[in-house]
């Protein structure tokens, strides 16, 4: 459904063929990006929010070492940018679930792995809200797109400029989130209650 998405938001013909590709390419890296996402939220839960970050860090590092390459040297144009992070997702998606495979507590057992009904519909009942809630702030995001598009590609770009710039704001608020969340989440399951009402305030 990529380039028809495309088509609708307005994307002028000279560039829809490349976006199109960059999009579909993209869509490959969805379970990678999944992936990092449950490994690295195991490990805050248990107590380890640095390595999270320093698996990210090199993964953006070899993400911009890819670019140049497949870009620059190979010039592999949109596909090789696109390219360049699927296999940075990738990698981001296997270093957080080796670490916890080489665990030597809470290790993962991958044989051990099932889907508990119980849990799943407590996990849906908090998942699908937050989820909506992203679903709603992107879908505003391609209401503006699509109003970008009609001022031709170099609007286009400086908007896409813009939205890199901007998202160290997000980031930071973000972070303070995912910080949250966790600490929350480990008082919650511990039945500290009181901890979660002094650490969030």
């Amino acid at each position: 459904f990529g380039r028809p998405m495309l088509q609708w938001m307005g994307t002028p013909a000279d560039v829809i063929d490349k976006a199109s590709l960059y999009l579909m390419i993209i869509f490959i890296g969805m379970p990678s990006n999944m992936a990092y996402n449950f490994g690295s939220a195991i490990l805050r839960a248990m107590g380890d929010s640095k390595r999270p970050m320093l698996f990210l860090m090199v993964t953006c590092i070899l993400n911009v070492v890819l670019d140049l390459l497949f870009v620059a040297v190979l010039h592999m144009g949109v596909a090789g940018a696109a390219l360049a992070t699927v296999l940075s997702q990738m990698i981001s998606a296997v270093l957080p679930i080796v670490v916890l495979l080489r665990q030597k507590e809470d290790r993962l057992e991958l044989r051990k792995l099932r889907i508990e009904r119980s849990l799943l519909g407590r996990i849906l009942r908090i998942g699908i809200p937050a989820g909506l809630q992203f679903v709603t702030f992107d879908f505003s995001n391609i209401l503006i797109q699509s109003g970008i598009n009609s001022f031709g590609d170099i609007t286009m770009a400086a908007w896409t400029a813009h939205g890199k710039t901007d998202a160290l704001t997000w980031m930071v608020t973000g972070a303070f989130g995912v910080s949250i969340t966790t600490f929350v989440g480990q008082n919650f399951g511990a039945q500290k209650y009181s901890r979660i009402r002094k650490g969030t305030w």
